[in-house]
């Protein structure tokens, strides 16, 4: 009779597996769409957590609704709340994995701080990305001819930060100091009080006026301030 009670219970509770298949097929539709230049099984994996088999729920025989928590990129760790609204109303959370895996430029060998990037500098080396912070680079070319902002290990990952323009304007330079507006343009001689690469907010002394601005480095040797 213990047999027979424990199977009849078992027929009139959800299965369980059924249930963590449909909520994993939620998870993929709703996130795949935020990751379009990875491939579903290959280098996008998101995998729904096993449910405890203990778990005893009644059969929906109402609407089952999923809300996913966090449907973002980049999110690691997911929860699914998965709910029926029929006769046996219940509520579970799904824990959802998504992994994903990318080709990462990282340095072939050692790097100096200060040294220009060459091609033969970087590599590239799939790796899970699910757990690294932004920054990290997948295209070596955006590296190459950079400059390392300190000593970079052979392997280790490069990014952003840790990189910069190679300097064209250097501490004490005189440079062509350009001011714009719509109907102006002025043009004098200025001192690099910082070194700066192309792109990058260095101070600059009017040689004329002694007057101490921030000005972008446009070019070797040349500066532009936003207003006089």
């Amino acid at each position: 009779m213990i047999f027979i009670s424990r199977a009849f219970a078992q027929q009139n509770l959800m299965d369980i597996n059924q249930l963590r298949t449909e909520v994993q097929n939620f998870a993929k539709s709703e996130l795949t769409p935020l990751y379009p230049h990875l491939v579903v099984g290959d280098t996008l994996r998101i995998e729904a957590g096993n449910l405890d088999p203990r778990l005893q729920l009644r059969p929906c025989d109402g609407k089952l609704t999923m809300t996913m928590n966090t449907p973002t990129a980049n999110a690691s760790n997911i929860s699914v709340k998965t709910r029926c609204t029929g006769t046996a109303r219940w509520t579970i959370y799904v824990p959802v994995q998504v992994e994903t895996f990318e080709e990462v430029v990282i340095a072939a060998g050692a790097i100096g701080r200060g040294a220009q990037i060459t091609a033969g500098d970087v590599v590239t080396q799939r790796m899970n990305t699910s757990h690294l912070t932004g920054g990290y680079l997948r295209d070596p070319a955006r590296v190459v001819g950079l400059e390392a902002r300190r000593m970079l290990r052979p392997g280790e990952i490069i990014k952003l930060n840790q990189v910069k323009a190679p300097d064209v304007v250097k501490k004490g330079q005189t440079v062509v100091l350009e001011a714009r507006s719509s109907a102006l343009r002025v043009v004098t001689e200025a001192t690099a009080l910082t070194n700066g690469g192309v792109g990058e907010q260095i101070k600059v002394r009017n040689n004329r006026s002694q007057r101490i601005v921030d000005a972008q480095v446009t070019g070797p040797g040349t500066v532009r301030v936003a207003h006089w």
